[in-house]
C-alpha cells in the first residue's frame, strides 16, 4: 500500500512539474545540502518565485509532496486524502502563483536513490555540495557513492543545463573533468547523457567562483559579555569581486555551502554584490552548527543534525578556534556516526585520533562505536580521566552537567539516530523551554 501511494505521488509529481515547467535546483552531496538549499533560496528568493524542501524532505517521498506543495501528513487518512487533491487541482487548473523554481535537496542512502528523484524532477542546475564517507553501508564504496552522486546529471531535458561543483573536492574535481576540456573551463562537457555548463566554487586558483580571503573568529568571554562568530571572504567571478560578511555563520566547513548559493545566483545573472548582500544573514538550519547558551554560562556548538568523518573534523576545528577564557576548556561530544558499513571502526578510530591531537580538554563519546573514537584519542595520549565513555545519550547528559563550568565551550555532534545527540543539547541549554526553536526533532513524530 505504502509502496503503491509513493508511485501515485510520483506520478502527481511528474506531471505537475511537465504542466509547469518550474527550473529544478537539484542539490546532493555528502555533507550541507540543507544549507546549500537554504542558501540557494535566500539569494533567488528576491527575484523569483521559489520554493524549497520543507525540513529535509529529500527522498522518494519528500521531493514528490515539495513540487505539490505539501507537508506529509503522518498517519492521517484525511491528511493524504487533502495532499491528493490538492494535487489532482494543480493539474486540473492553472495555479498562476505556482513557482518558477523548486529548490530540492536529493539524498542517496541506496544506489538508486538519485535517478529515481531526478526522473521525478529533472534539474535544469544540478550541485553537488562535496563527497566523503556517507551512506557506505548500503552503497559499498566512496567510488560507488560518487557514481551515485553523479546520477543527479543523468536527467537534464533544457537546453542550459549546469553542474556546480566544490573546486576543492578533488572527487568533484575529477567527476567534472569527464569528456573534453577542463573542469574549470565553464565549458561544455560531454557525459553519457546531454551536455551541460560547468560551474565551479572554492578556494582553488582556478575556480570560477574564486573564494579568496577567509577569515573567521570565534570569542567567548562571559565574564565580559563577549560571544562573536562570524566568517568572512571575497567573492571573485568574471573579473568582478564582493566583500561577504556571514556573521551568523559558525565554521569554514560550512561555507562551501553557502557559496553554493552564490553559484546559483550567479547562473541567473543576479550581481555579486547583490548576492553577498542577500546572503549576510546566512545561517545554517537549527541542529548545525547553531550556538546555543549552555548553564553554569558555557557555550553549545550545536550540530545535532547528523555526523560524518568530515563534518565531524570540520567541526572539532571550529571548536578548536574558538577565543576562550584561561581557564574555560573545550569539550568534544561525539556521538556514533552511522551507515559507514565496514568502514566503521576505522573512521571512528580516525576521527578519535584527529579530536585528541587537536587538543580538546575533554572527551564524552556516546553510543556504540564512539567506543572507537575513545580509542583514538587514547591513542593521541589524552589523559584517560579526561575520556568518558556512554551508551545513551541521557547518561552523557547527567555527567557532561557534572563537569561543565563557566566558560567552557562544548560541541555536541552525533549521527540521526536512536542516540537523539540533541536531549543532551536540551539537557544543558541555559533555555530549554526554547527547545522546540532552537533544537532538532523536536515534532510530535519525534517525541
Amino acid at each position: 500500500m505504502k509502496k503503491m501511494m509513493y508511485k501515485l505521488l510520483a506520478t502527481f509529481a511528474q506531471k505537475i512539474v511537465r504542466k509547469y515547467g518550474p527550473d529544478i535546483v537539484a542539490i546532493t552531496g555528502s555533507v550541507g545540502k540543507t544549507t546549500a538549499k537554504e542558501a540557494v533560496i535566500r539569494v533567488l528568493s528576491e527575484t523569483f518565485r521559489v520554493r524549497g524542501n520543507e525540513k529535509s524532505y529529500n527522498n522518494e517521498l519528500g521531493v514528490p509532496l515539495t513540487i505539490i506543495g505539501a507537508l506529509a501528513p503522518g498517519r492521517s487518512f484525511f491528511g493524504w486524502f487533502r495532499v491528493f487533491v490538492r494535487a489532482f487541482s494543480l493539474l486540473l487548473r492553472k495555479d498562476p502563483h505556482y513557482p518558477s523554481i523548486l529548490v530540492v535537496e536529493m539524498g542517496a542512502d541506496a544506489p538508486g536513490d538519485i535517478e529515481y528523484l531526478v526522473s521525478i524532477a529533472p534539474p535544469k542546475i544540478g550541485v553537488i555540495t562535496a563527497i566523503g564517507p556517507t551512506h557506505l553501508e548500503k552503497l559499498g564504496s566512496i567510488e560507488q557513492l560518487i557514481a551515485e552522486k553523479n546520477k543527479i546529471f543523468s536527467r537534464h531535458t533544457q537546453s542550459d543545463q549546469w553542474m556546480v561543483l566544490n573546486a576543492d573536492d578533488p572527487a568533484l574535481v575529477e567527476m567534472g573533468s569527464v569528456g573534453s576540456g577542463s573542469v574549470f573551463a565553464g565549458t561544455a562537457k560531454s557525459v553519457p547523457g546531454p551536455t551541460y555548463q560547468t560551474l565551479t566554487f572554492g578556494e582553488h586558483p582556478d575556480a570560477i567562483l574564486r573564494i579568496t580571503d577567509v577569515k573567521e573568529r570565534y570569542v567567548f568571554h562571559p565574564d565580559q559579555g563577549e560571544v562573536m562568530s562570524g566568517v568572512s571572504c571575497t567573492l571573485t567571478y568574471n573579473g568582478v569581486s564582493a566583500q561577504c560578511e556571514f556573521l551568523k555563520l559558525v565554521g569554514r566547513h560550512v561555507l562551501p555551502s553557502i557559496i553554493a548559493g552564490a553559484a546559483v545566483g550567479c547562473i541567473y545573472h543576479i550581481p555579486l554584490a547583490e548576492i553577498a548582500h542577500r546572503l549576510h544573514e546566512a545561517e545554517p538550519a537549527v541542529g548545525r552548527m547553531h550556538l546555543i547558551a549552555g548553564i553554569k554560562h558555557t557555550l553549545l556548538i550545536d550540530d545535532t543534525y547528523n555526523s560524518s568523518p568530515n563534518a565531524a573534523r570540520g567541526a572539532l576545528d571550529t571548536l578548536m578556534s574558538f577565543e576562550i577564557d584561561g581557564d574555560a576548556r573545550r569539550i568534544a561530544v561525539l556521538g556514533d556516526m552511522r551507515e559507514l558499513g565496514s568502514h566503521t571502526e576505522k573512521e571512528h578510530r580516525a576521527l578519535g585520533v584527529y579530536a585528541g591531537t587537536s587538543g580538546i580538554d575533554y572527551l564524552f563519546a556516546v553510543g556504540g562505536a564512539s567506543s572507537f573514537v575513545a580509542e583514538g584519542v587514547r591513542d593521541s595520549h589524552l589523559d584517560a580521566s579526561r575520556i568518558f565513555v556512554f551508551n545513551d545519550s541521557a547518561s552523557a547528559g547527567r555527567a557532561l552537567q557534572d563537569i561543565m563550568k563557566k566558560g567552557d565551550v562544548i560541541l555536541i555532534k552525533g549521527s540521526q539516530n536512536v542516540l537523539r545527540m540533541e536531549r543532551i543539547v536540551k539537557e544543558v541549554m541555559a533555555d530549554p523551554e526554547r527547545a522546540k526553536e532552537l533544537l532538532v526533532r523536536q515534532d510530535k513524530e519525534w517525541m
